[in-house]
Protein backbone atom coordinates (compact mmCIF):
# COMPACT_ATOMS: atom_id res chain seq x y z
CA UNK A 1 0.00 0.00 0.00
CA UNK A 2 1.35 3.47 -1.25
CA UNK A 3 0.97 6.47 1.47
CA UNK A 4 1.60 9.50 -0.31
CA UNK A 5 -1.57 8.59 -3.12
CA UNK A 6 0.85 7.55 -5.73
CA UNK A 7 -1.27 4.52 -7.99
CA UNK A 8 1.29 2.12 -9.20
CA UNK A 9 -0.07 1.74 -12.64
CA UNK A 10 -1.28 5.98 -13.28
CA UNK A 11 -1.93 4.69 -16.80
CA UNK A 12 -4.57 1.87 -18.19
CA UNK A 13 -2.78 -0.38 -20.36
CA UNK A 14 -4.89 0.87 -23.65
CA UNK A 15 -3.21 3.99 -23.45
CA UNK A 16 0.33 2.78 -22.69
CA UNK A 17 1.32 3.62 -26.05
CA UNK A 18 0.19 7.20 -26.41
CA UNK A 19 2.09 7.88 -22.95
CA UNK A 20 5.38 6.08 -24.41
CA UNK A 21 4.67 8.59 -27.08
CA UNK A 22 4.00 11.63 -25.08
CA UNK A 23 7.23 10.67 -22.72
CA UNK A 24 9.84 10.51 -26.55
CA UNK A 25 8.11 13.63 -27.59
CA UNK A 26 8.95 15.43 -24.48
CA UNK A 27 12.44 14.07 -23.37
CA UNK A 28 13.66 12.28 -26.62
CA UNK A 29 14.66 8.45 -26.91
CA UNK A 30 18.45 8.47 -26.36
CA UNK A 31 18.69 4.43 -28.08
CA UNK A 32 17.06 5.58 -31.07
CA UNK A 33 19.02 9.22 -31.20
CA UNK A 34 15.56 10.51 -31.12
CA UNK A 35 15.35 14.44 -30.17
CA UNK A 36 12.96 15.37 -28.35
CA UNK A 37 9.67 17.47 -30.32
CA UNK A 38 9.88 20.48 -27.62
CA UNK A 39 13.22 22.32 -26.61
CA UNK A 40 11.97 23.81 -23.16
CA UNK A 41 8.93 23.35 -21.03
CA UNK A 42 6.98 26.68 -22.34
CA UNK A 43 6.21 24.27 -25.04
CA UNK A 44 4.57 21.74 -23.28
CA UNK A 45 1.04 23.57 -24.19
CA UNK A 46 2.39 23.80 -27.91
CA UNK A 47 2.57 20.26 -27.56
CA UNK A 48 -0.41 19.58 -26.25
CA UNK A 49 -2.08 21.78 -29.21
CA UNK A 50 -0.39 19.59 -31.61
CA UNK A 51 -1.51 15.94 -29.66
CA UNK A 52 -4.90 17.26 -30.64
CA UNK A 53 -4.28 16.88 -34.43
CA UNK A 54 -3.90 13.78 -36.14
CA UNK A 55 -2.04 15.71 -38.97
CA UNK A 56 -0.16 17.11 -36.51
CA UNK A 57 0.96 14.10 -34.39
CA UNK A 58 2.27 12.53 -37.70
CA UNK A 59 3.99 15.41 -38.49
CA UNK A 60 5.88 14.64 -34.66
CA UNK A 61 6.47 10.98 -35.37
CA UNK A 62 8.23 11.89 -38.17
CA UNK A 63 11.04 13.88 -36.80
CA UNK A 64 9.43 17.51 -36.70
CA UNK A 65 9.55 19.91 -33.57
CA UNK A 66 6.58 21.25 -32.05
CA UNK A 67 7.58 25.05 -33.32
CA UNK A 68 7.89 23.46 -37.30
CA UNK A 69 4.61 21.68 -36.91
CA UNK A 70 2.87 24.77 -35.55
CA UNK A 71 4.78 26.76 -38.37
CA UNK A 72 3.86 24.71 -41.26
CA UNK A 73 0.17 24.91 -39.65
CA UNK A 74 -0.49 28.49 -40.11
CA UNK A 75 -1.80 30.32 -43.50
CA UNK A 76 0.34 30.36 -46.38
CA UNK A 77 -0.63 34.24 -45.54
CA UNK A 78 0.76 34.28 -41.75
CA UNK A 79 3.71 32.56 -42.91
CA UNK A 80 4.30 35.28 -45.68
CA UNK A 81 3.61 38.04 -43.19
CA UNK A 82 5.10 36.91 -40.55
CA UNK A 83 8.82 35.92 -42.60
CA UNK A 84 8.76 39.24 -44.03
CA UNK A 85 8.69 40.96 -41.04
CA UNK A 86 11.68 38.65 -39.84
CA UNK A 87 13.39 40.21 -42.72
CA UNK A 88 12.55 43.22 -42.81
CA UNK A 89 13.64 43.42 -38.85
CA UNK A 90 17.36 41.65 -39.90
CA UNK A 91 18.02 44.22 -42.89
CA UNK A 92 17.30 46.87 -40.38
CA UNK A 93 19.81 45.61 -38.17
CA UNK A 94 22.29 45.20 -40.77
CA UNK A 95 21.86 48.39 -42.01
CA UNK A 96 21.88 50.00 -38.79
CA UNK A 97 25.73 48.00 -38.18
CA UNK A 98 27.00 48.76 -41.65
CA UNK A 99 28.93 52.20 -40.33
CA UNK A 100 31.32 50.19 -38.27
CA UNK A 101 33.02 47.80 -40.86
CA UNK A 102 35.89 48.09 -42.59
CA UNK A 103 36.14 48.08 -46.30
CA UNK A 104 37.21 45.07 -46.01
CA UNK A 105 34.52 43.40 -44.29
CA UNK A 106 32.87 45.53 -46.55
CA UNK A 107 34.11 43.11 -49.20
CA UNK A 108 33.51 39.94 -47.08
CA UNK A 109 30.02 41.00 -46.52
CA UNK A 110 29.06 42.49 -50.14
CA UNK A 111 28.09 38.58 -51.57
CA UNK A 112 25.34 38.07 -49.42
CA UNK A 113 24.26 41.14 -49.30
CA UNK A 114 24.07 40.43 -52.76
CA UNK A 115 22.07 36.80 -52.63
CA UNK A 116 19.55 38.83 -50.01
CA UNK A 117 18.53 41.50 -52.85
CA UNK A 118 18.18 38.54 -55.01
CA UNK A 119 16.28 36.78 -53.33
CA UNK A 120 13.62 39.76 -52.14
CA UNK A 121 13.63 40.82 -55.85
CA UNK A 122 12.58 37.03 -56.33
CA UNK A 123 10.11 37.03 -53.86
CA UNK A 124 8.83 40.03 -55.81
CA UNK A 125 8.80 38.78 -58.94
CA UNK A 126 6.75 35.63 -57.83
CA UNK A 127 4.02 38.06 -55.93
CA UNK A 128 3.60 40.14 -59.07
CA UNK A 129 3.45 36.43 -61.13
CA UNK A 130 0.88 35.12 -58.81
CA UNK A 131 -1.20 38.54 -59.43
CA UNK A 132 -1.40 38.19 -63.26
CA UNK A 133 -2.12 34.48 -63.27
CA UNK A 134 -5.10 35.95 -60.93
CA UNK A 135 -6.44 38.57 -63.87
Amino acid sequence: MMDDGVQPNPVPKKYLDQAGELMVFMLGRKSSKTPPAISESREIGDLAVCLGDDKMVAQLRNGKTVSEVLWSSKSGLVRVMQSLAKADDAVSDALGTVDELTIDQVDEVEPEANKVRKKAKSLHDKLLDRKKADE
